[in-house]
């Protein structure tokens, strides 16, 4: 290897690390909150390792039934050996985007160098590598990146091909798996195959041989994803993303037009905002950079002038591709979007590479080879150098400002759902209460459950067929659904829900006792944690004081049973306290309460406990201060084969450490809350 090659070969492996860097450096908790999709894909693939089905029992799937929406498979397929590593994570479920993304970026490597040379091949995957428009998309797991890769490995082949032709065959097959990346490349990739045939038509046709197998190789992987688009469930995607299908063919002309060009207004490519100027999709870009700077804008607009003036048609075939990138996309009903203009990879780097590359060849010899002659002034190597400085000095500079708006600012306002450690903390907790509920319509709520649970996908599909109609309101003991059709059944119940929604169901609800309540990054409410006695209580007021710190100001008590006088065998107590702190308790207690047979005998019979920190924990009495008043919740389950008869229920409080009981104000280790009788089954 010679000198100037092991020198190449240091610099794209610098920057192929710098790519993998931005894209995989926390990649489980940046974005802060994983999409809805996100949760779909990694809970499809973790299906698929453990048992071969997706999620809905579909063996091997080519489309996935997701959202209703029947997207193709391929990213969870990728996700599958991440999965095998890793385990169900929000990392795992991410690190197939990651990896694709720096795959794009090398060989964006190979597809600048062929039209525009080696530096300019050099400048663009650089560009590509720090761009917050492929970062974003590549800490995102879901299969909008494949919408970039997927072009340029077909390109890249294809262009590889020119020279051996047995890759153009390895062309036709990346074509072909690459329609089951992201729906939009339905359209937009035989456009971009058929512009090439057209470009590069001699030598193709020299190489018939290759290309024609090459072109049957890619309809045999493509005619599946055309076939499936027109069934009944193909066409869900369709309707959900086209809102205008039942418009007349001019509105929907114009529709198509409109959304076309929004992709290459100023306000989106540089600011990646609504056309309103208001919305900025956090999801796609960051607050302090846009796609693209302005710096870049420049060099592209060079780059496309050198095109334009040049006799190579693959500079040509660069411009054609970024001409047709939009379609496809400019279906969907929310363009301009950021993800769904990935197709675009990675042509505007390219383009500001070969801009680059201009002013570069400039400064070195005084002129730039063009169709209008040479342009002999040695004035321009003073202008280009200058240049050169200023756009590698503001490249640099943006590199600094995303990368700290990346790492440190966007987990923060970027900030999308934070139910990974309510919904694992509402797991430790549901086998203390006899119901648990999340209050929500949405099929996503369901996903983020079986996500961060890692619900076992075999169990899931046994589910499936034994309640197919209620598959996503019933999952391993979490009722999913309206909140009035679970809460007033009595007994003892959790629910998960947003802050939001608390305040609006506390009317009706005034027994809802908060155990946790969670915010995002920003300080904005997200969700919490509830217990709700049903039905409601009285209270009993108490005055017991324990260890001259802590009051019992009431008491209250509910049942399965719906009550108190008709107890049996495997029915539930659910035992609600108020306590108020007298003094700063300063220390941590356990509280107790004890189920104990009242046959007046030396060893009363324990039938069942519940021993805890106040409120699981949430509140414990470390942190207690003078005038504190803590609503606290804890529940006996009584034991199947507790005999028939009078019991009493005990409570008292211990300290942690020591176990040392505090004496209540009548010089006794524990309170008498109630007498209960329990019949026979």
């Amino acid at each position: 290897m010679n000198n100037r090659r092991f020198k190449s070969l240091i610099l794209i492996t610098a920057i192929v690390l710098l790519s993998t860097y931005l894209r995989i450096y926390r990649l489980g908790d940046i974005p802060y909150g994983i999409i809805p999709d996100e949760a779909m894909r990694g809970y499809d693939s973790y299906s698929i390792l453990r048992t071969g089905a997706d999620s809905f029992g579909v063996r091997f799937p080519l489309f996935l039934r997701g959202f209703e929406d029947y997207t193709p498979a391929l990213y969870s397929y990728l996700s599958v050996p991440f999965m095998a590593i890793f385990g169900l994570s929000v990392f795992s479920a991410r690190l197939a985007s990651a990896f694709i993304g720096v795959f794009a970026v090398a060989l964006t490597y190979q597809i600048t160098r062929r039209p525009f040379g080696q530096t300019a091949a050099f400048v663009g995957s650089f560009l590509l590598a720090i761009s917050p428009w492929h970062i974003l998309a590549s800490r995102t797991g879901t299969e909008w990146n494949l919408l970039a890769l997927g072009p340029v490995l077909t390109i890249a082949l294809a262009y590889r091909g020119l020279r051996r032709p047995y890759t153009l065959i390895g062309s036709g097959i990346a074509g072909g798996i690459s329609l089951y990346g992201y729906a939009p490349i339905k359209a937009f990739l035989p456009i971009l195959m058929a512009g090439f045939v057209i470009f590069y038509w001699r030598r193709l046709y020299q190489l018939k041989k290759f290309t024609l197998i090459a072109l049957g190789l890619f309809i045999v992987f493509a005619l599946p994803v055309y076939l499936f688009s027109f069934t009944s469930e193909g066409m869900q995607r369709f309707n959900i993303v086209f809102e205008g299908g039942q418009s007349s063919y001019l509105n929907i002309a114009i529709h198509l037009i409109r959304n076309y060009f929004s992709y290459f207004s100023p306000n989106f490519f540089i600011l990646s905002q609504y056309a309103d100027n208001t919305l900025p999709i956090y999801i796609a870009h960051l607050k302090s950079v846009g796609l693209l700077s302005w710096i870049e804008l420049a060099l592209i607009i060079f780059g496309i002038v050198i095109v334009l003036f040049s006799k190579k048609k693959e500079g040509w075939f660069i411009l054609f591709w970024l001409i047709v990138s939009p379609i496809g996309v400019n279906l969907h009903s929310n363009s301009p979007w950021p993800t769904l203009w990935l197709a675009a990879i990675p042509v505007p780097h390219t383009l500001a590479g070969a801009g680059m590359a201009g002013l570069v060849l400039i400064a070195k010899n005084g002129w730039l080879q063009l169709r209008l002659g040479l342009a002999p002034q040695p004035i321009l190597r003073s202008i280009s150098t200058i240049l050169i400085v200023s756009a590698s000095i503001g490249i640099l500079r943006n590199l600094y400002v995303m990368h700290n708006d990346l790492f440190y600012e966007y987990p923060i306002y970027g900030a999308k759902d934070g139910r990974k450690e309510p919904i694992q903390l509402l797991e430790s907790l549901k086998g203390q209460y006899d119901k648990v509920i999340i209050p929500s319509d949405s099929l996503s709520t369901s996903i983020y459950l079986l996500f961060y649970t890692q619900y076992d996908p075999a169990q899931r599909h046994a589910d499936l067929s034994e309640m197919p109609e209620q598959t996503w309101q019933n999952i391993d003991g979490y009722s999913i659904g309206q909140i009035e059709n679970y809460v007033h059944q009595p007994g003892c119940h959790l629910i998960l829900t947003t802050v939001a929604h608390s305040v609006l169901i506390k009317p009706q609800f005034p027994q809802l006792i908060p155990i946790r309540e969670f915010y995002l990054p920003t300080g904005e409410p997200n969700v919490g944690l509830y217990a709700v006695p049903s039905p409601l209580p009285d209270i009993t007021e108490s005055g017991t004081v324990f260890g001259d710190k802590i009051m019992l100001q009431g008491f209250a008590m509910t049942s399965t049973s719906n009550s108190l006088t008709n107890l049996q065998p495997g029915d539930s107590v659910c035992v609600v306290l108020q306590w108020q702190a007298l003094n700063d308790v300063g220390a941590d207690h356990t509280v107790f309460t004890h189920l104990i047979g009242s046959d007046h005998s030396s060893t009363p019979s324990l039938q069942t406990q519940h021993d805890g920190p106040p409120l699981h924990g949430m509140s414990p009495t470390s942190t207690w201060h003078t005038g504190d008043i803590v609503q606290d919740i804890h529940r006996l389950t009584i034991p199947k084969d507790t005999p028939p008869g009078k019991y009493h229920i005990h409570l008292g409080i211990y300290n942690a450490l020591t176990g040392e009981r505090l004496l209540t104000n009548l010089m006794e280790d524990q309170l008498i809350l109630s007498e209960l009788e329990i019949k026979a089954k």
